[in-house]
């Protein structure tokens, strides 16, 4: 689909409500209450011409909330304060308009923290959250409808530009496509896009006699070789996982899955009608493969692979890669920002995209390989910002929204987003880390995961943890490949009829 095809899928279906994305039946109430908050435009443009906005909010802005000290440290390797230039313009615009950056304890679950500022009445008007989570909100009345905003223009971008005549014309189509919820309504600023690469020590890659591997096959040669050679190879299959499945079912199962989302995306009905008629099933060979091909690698992980739930397992694979204590690290683009700031690595680096799954018999190899690369993870998933329900309580969702206006704007984002060197824009006309300007068009152009039908994001997030704990059981040998699609499939068919009778669903 073109870009304009595209932009004209969104906007037609945004002006009308997305009539046709009538996903749900017994939803239907639960989408009118939330549908209630926010949907009325406010005058936020005629109020920014008057110069009239004044009063208080506060903003949870996650990785771009600004850093305590510009001192730079191991514990601070990017300090950034892009986010307070940006408050300070704005305040000096408007001398009546007072920002709070609100921080979020370290080491405290993101979205838990979420929850109970919510559920508490205390959370700031403006915090960082995830499609997939307010998607799972509908019906609490806690995040703004920002429909009708998206439509207005964005005052902060000069005449003729993207955003100029409507604010979303400034957000990449298919990215944003991927954020409106099963409802038809979008909840969320998708403010930049990240996707995932394998880094490697070229030090070790030298030792070792071996090159970047560009099938799935030579992946697992070189992670051998590299074992072989007395290192730690890998922390393990983390985003890959479902990029293998991907690659598996994709050639035979698509046929018969498909996706209603815009631009090309899933959504959560179409994965579990897809499950409870049998096209969606974890006893099929192709979903069987997927398994064993996960297992052909992983006698080459790290021996702490199985921590790989942990909160802090991604900070403590990232350290023994930053310290010479292992070849490759499967990480997002923000390990790039990372990378280039810290000082005291002794060894070159380098990165590459996941290893295409070839067809063939044997380790690496599946008959269902259509040879076509791997699906890249990501897309608007990293920053997002919610408006949530205390800015209707508190009266200046037109406010709050004006300055989610003010930093989309190019200049603007420009700054805070390239401060930090770790995420892609999903705004046009925003300048890009050039370390990672090869990933935008890719990740722009499409929906990312989104896209995907074996991510686990279209199913219930706990089945998704407990399909998780089936999977690792047979990774670490302790069950037998068929136990364990069938153990799988359950909990498929379990929470998808849940689903299904939740939002009526047939």
């Amino acid at each position: 689909m073109s870009e304009n095809e595209q932009r004209s899928l969104v906007q037609s279906a945004a002006e009308s409500r997305f009539s046709r994305r009538t996903l749900m039946t017994g939803a239907g109430a639960l989408a009118l209450s939330t549908a209630a908050i926010g949907r009325t435009p406010g005058p936020a443009y005629a109020a920014r011409q008057a110069q009239s906005f004044q009063g208080k909010f506060r903003i949870e802005a996650h990785d771009y909330t600004p850093s305590e000290s510009m001192d730079k440290s191991p514990n601070n390797p990017i300090p950034h304060k892009a986010l307070k230039d940006a408050i300070d313009q704005y305040t000096q615009m408007y001398p009546n308009v007072e920002i709070e950056t609100v921080r979020v304890p370290p080491g405290t679950d993101s979205r838990v923290w979420v929850v109970t500022q919510i559920t508490g009445d205390t959370a700031p008007e403006i915090v960082w959250t995830q499609s997939f989570d307010t998607n799972r909100d509908l019906g609490k009345d806690w995040w703004v409808v920002l429909d009708d905003y998206f439509q207005q223009p964005n005052p902060y971008v000069d005449a003729g530009q993207p955003g100029s005549a409507k604010w979303i014309d400034q957000f990449f189509e298919g990215p944003t496509a991927a954020k409106f919820a099963p409802d038809g309504h979008i909840y969320v600023v998708p403010y930049d896009l990240v996707t995932t690469f394998f880094f490697y020590n070229k030090k070790m890659f030298e030792k070792a006699g071996v090159e970047i591997p560009t099938t799935y096959a030579d992946f697992i040669t070189v992670l051998s070789k590299l074992k072989d050679s007395g290192v730690v190879p890998y922390n393990g299959l983390q985003w890959s996982r479902p990029q293998l499945g991907e690659m598996v079912v994709r050639s035979s199962w698509t046929k018969d899955i498909q996706p209603t989302g815009l631009a090309g995306a899933y959504t959560q009905k179409d994965i579990t009608l897809a499950i409870l008629h049998g096209v969606y099933d974890a006893t099929k060979p192709e979903y069987k493969d997927w398994l064993r091909l996960m297992k052909d690698s992983e006698s080459y992980w790290t021996d702490q692979w199985t921590l790989h739930t942990a909160t802090d397992f991604g900070d403590q694979m990232a350290l023994q890669f930053t310290q010479g204590r292992m070849a490759i690290l499967e990480d997002g683009s923000w390990r790039f920002g990372l990378l280039k700031a810290n000082t005291e690595l002794d060894f070159e680096w380098g990165s590459f995209f996941m290893p295409t799954l070839t067809q063939g018999d044997g380790p690496g190899l599946s008959q269902f390989a259509d040879g076509q690369p791997a699906p890249a993870i990501g897309g608007a998933t990293a920053n997002q910002f919610g408006v949530t329900k205390t800015a209707v309580k508190n009266n200046n969702v037109d406010l709050v929204v004006d300055f989610l206006r003010f930093i989309t704007a190019p200049k603007q984002a420009s700054a805070i987003i390239g401060e930090l060197g770790e995420f892609l824009p999903n705004i046009k006309g925003v300048d890009v880390n050039q370390d990672l300007a090869p990933a935008l068009a890719a990740i722009s152009s499409g929906v990312g995961e989104a896209a995907m039908i074996v991510y686990d994001d279209k199913i219930d997030s706990e089945a998704a943890t407990n399909i998780g704990k089936v999977v690792d059981n047979y990774l670490l040998g302790r069950a037998e490949l068929d136990d364990t699609s069938s153990q799988v499939q359950k909990l498929l068919m379990d929470q998808a009829q849940k689903v299904a009778d939740q939002q009526g669903w047939k």
